[in-house]
């Protein structure tokens, strides 16, 4: 596969187009689904270059194609491009029969989300989507011999994907150790498409040992950093994420 690099100048405005569409397959689990601990209802799956919503009642799934912003409701689509907000949310109530309730979390700003319409590009929406074909290929490919590892997702929050591995379980979440890792195509604290593995809870001792690749991050939160134009194939993403995994495996095995 030919990386995703470099970024087109584009490619801000599909990641928000896109984000903000998420919250449209989120909304759907947010309205019919009963929530759970793991936040599965809001949350999706990814197959092709799609996000795919948990079964609502009727076994209906919700879509959204990342590569041509179309968003799908069982038979129905609703390609997005050229569309409001506004408008895809009463297109998604009225498939679903009901008024949709969106998760209250923080969105980048911007007309998308706001008033104007979708306007990513189709070359920079195949550019998004072959990131996160990417960074699933490369989490399907981290299984190491600790934590559930339970298949990736796209949390529709931070809009990265990602598979959490629990190292020690307790009821209580917060006293669970874990390891998250995964790739966000951008954020507040890293402009630009990166991979990424973090520790929970962040081990008193916070070891930034030499990786083959990528750096360590330890301004306002810890773990390790692989950032676009950092690698040059899908081998280094691989091995970024497995050396930092297991560092951060025996910074919490410290504890």
């Amino acid at each position: 596969m030919t990386l995703p690099t470099p970024l087109r100048a584009d490619f801000l405005t599909a990641r928000n187009d896109a984000h903000y569409a998420a919250q449209l397959v989120a909304a759907a689990g947010v309205t019919m689904l009963e929530a759970d601990p793991h936040f599965h209802y809001s949350s999706t799956t990814f197959a092709g270059t799609q996000l795919v919503g948990e079964a609502l009642p009727d076994g209906r799934r919700v879509r959204l194609d990342l590569a041509c912003l179309t968003l799908s409701v069982g038979e129905h689509d609703l390609p997005l491009q050229g569309q409001t907000m506004a408008h895809a949310t009463d297109w998604l109530a009225q498939q679903l029969g009901r008024e949709l309730t969106f998760a209250e979390w923080y969105m980048p700003s911007g007309p998308t989300g706001e008033y104007g319409p979708f306007t990513a590009s189709d070359e920079a929406l195949a550019q998004l989507a072959e990131w996160y074909v990417l960074a699933g290929r490369a989490l399907a490919a981290l299984t190491p011999d600790v934590g559930s590892g339970d298949p990736a997702r796209v949390w529709p929050h931070h809009f990265d994907i990602a598979r959490l591995y629990v190292v020690t379980a307790d009821e209580d979440p917060e006293k669970s150790s874990s390891i998250g890792a995964g790739m966000t195509p951008g954020d507040g604290g890293i402009a630009q498409p990166y991979f990424y593995a973090t520790p929970w809870p962040y081990p008193s001792e916070q070891a930034t040992p030499e990786l083959p690749v990528g750096r360590w991050n330890t301004e306002g939160w810890y773990g390790a950093v692989l950032e676009a134009g950092q690698f040059a194939s899908e081998s280094q993403v691989d091995t970024f994420l497995g050396r930092a995994f297991e560092q951060l495996l025996q910074s919490l095995n410290r504890e």
